[in-house]
């Protein structure tokens, strides 16, 4: 999802983060009238 973006100190925070940053990002894309077409979600490892 473009412009939906977290991060978390592990890898557990890191996933609630995301899980949180997905229904924001839906939330707002509905209640601008758009709705998303594909979902894709990328985990990246710091190092």
């Amino acid at each position: 999802m473009p412009g939906c973006i977290s991060q978390g100190k592990t890898l557990e925070e890191a996933r609630a983060n995301i899980r949180e940053a997905v229904d924001l990002c839906l939330e707002g894309m509905k209640e601008e009238g758009w709705s998303p077409k594909k979902v894709q979600i990328e985990f990246l490892n710091g190092v």
